[in-house]
């Protein structure tokens, strides 16, 4: 989430329509006196425009929330979503261009990374919960391709959630992988796997579910024959 403040001329014009939307809403809320950082994505290893309130700091790891988006539909997505990231004074980060989002959706940044159009990173369990409700609310209708590493908090919605390293804390695996870590109550870490399924922590505590905001999940289905 490192970044600074950057003027419009520092984005290139074709990647400047996400930019230009989340600089000028910003701009108008430092005017009323509330401060918001906004850093353009700095190349193709950083594509992401990084939104943070000033003076904002937050976890090493918790509830990540993803907005899901596809070409058609984002720049839809982030204007019923701004203004509730604003008012929420929640740190996100957004793809800063349609380029790079349907790079995303297409896989190239791995499959883990589909559907990722915002990233959200709340400052706790509570305000992940009222985050993902208000987000759903405001995006409904709005179409995206599924995260498959995340869950959804409801049938059709666009938001998804995920347990997970919001700093750059990294370990490296018995196969040689380079991860980022979460650590458990007792300080012991472990490895955020960041794959194609859903996986949390033993010990953490699903918040959305204790809040009655989502569903569990139906069982998986037994296989008969390989089918």
């Amino acid at each position: 989430m490192s970044g600074t403040t950057a003027t419009r001329a520092q984005v290139a014009p074709t990647e400047s329509a996400f930019y230009t939307l989340v600089a000028d809403y910003c701009a108008r809320q430092n005017g009323s006196g509330i401060g918001w950082t906004v850093a353009p994505g700095r190349d193709s290893s950083h594509p992401w425009i990084v939104v943070r309130p000033d003076g904002a700091s937050l976890p090493s790891q918790g509830w990540k929330l993803h907005i899901s988006a596809n070409s058609s539909t984002a720049m839809s997505v982030l204007r019923q979503a701004l203004p509730v990231l604003i008012a929420e004074r929640a740190s996100f980060k957004v793809a800063d261009s349609l380029q790079t989002l349907s790079l995303l959706n297409e896989g190239e940044g791995g499959f883990s990374q589909v559907g990722k159009f915002i990233t959200v990173y709340p400052s706790d369990d509570a305000h992940a919960v009222r985050l993902a409700t208000v987000l759903d609310a405001a995006t409904r209708g709005l179409d995206g391709p599924p995260i498959p590493s995340d869950r959804p908090l409801a049938p059709g919605s666009l938001v998804y959630y995920r347990f997970g390293a919001f700093d750059e804390r990294y370990t490296q695996t018995a196969l040689g992988l380079i991860l980022p870590v979460v650590s458990a109550p007792d300080g012991t870490t472990e490895p955020d796997y960041r794959g194609v399924n859903y996986r949390v922590p033993d010990w953490v505590e699903d918040p959305f579910l204790a809040a009655d905001v989502t569903s569990a999940p139906s069982p998986p289905r037994q296989l008969i024959g390989e089918r």
